[in-house]
């Protein structure tokens, strides 16, 4: 596999915004990093607006300041890459504070089958609102409860391929204490006891 080093990573996410920018014109991405900053002032003439360049003292990383950015994480290739990144590290201390409380972590992955004929638009729709009815049951409540859920961090993805679009969620729950089912429980599957395997209730296929 083929790795990256810090500059390519660089190259490559700029040439993708330069590529956004050509597909979404009026947007704030077509100016990100490339239009002088008036923060925090805009009152402030452009003319009396200057670009700096800097380096990092702990990354040892040189960037510009002084130009407007656009800050959007799912939309340009260079934002999300440094918000990504800050959220990573907030999702690590996280991890160790729960950790060091006595918590546990449980990771679920919820998708479903997909055919290239699917719309994006209404299996997405469809996907979450199954999603959505699932932790209102009274059941799911329950669970919660019982295990004594902290918090969660959740992220949605879409990736399409030969099969058309695939729609997934990864949730990350903060617990007090787990169990053996619990993994298929929080996953919304039923558990047959003549069987011992798990199954996807009739009620989330009706939705999905």
């Amino acid at each position: 596999m083929l790795t990256l080093n810090d500059y390519q990573r660089r190259f490559q996410q700029f040439a993708l915004q330069s590529a956004v920018r050509r597909l979404l014109p009026d947007t704030r991405v077509s100016s990100c990093l490339r239009r002088l900053s008036q923060y925090p002032n805009k009152k402030t003439p452009l003319y009396l607006s200057f670009v700096k360049v800097k380096q990092s003292v702990q990354h040892k990383k040189t960037f510009f300041t002084g130009l407007d950015v656009c800050g959007s994480v799912w939309v340009c290739p260079v934002c999300s890459a440094k918000i990504s990144e800050r959220r990573k590290a907030e999702l690590e201390h996280l991890l160790v504070t729960h950790r060091a409380q006595g918590g546990e972590l449980v990771m679920i992955t919820r998708t479903v089958p997909h055919e290239f004929a699917h719309d994006l638009k209404t299996f997405l729709t469809s996907f979450l609102k199954a999603e959505k009815i699932l932790k209102e049951t009274t059941a799911y409540r329950q669970l919660i409860a019982k295990v004594g859920v902290k918090g969660t961090v959740k992220v949605l993805e879409v990736t399409y391929g030969q099969n058309g679009w695939h729609v997934h969620t990864h949730e990350l729950f903060f617990i007090e204490k787990g169990y053996s089912r619990l993994y298929g429980d929080l996953s919304g599957l039923g558990y047959d006891e003549e069987e011992r395997r798990y199954h996807v209730p009739a009620r989330a296929v009706y939705f999905l």
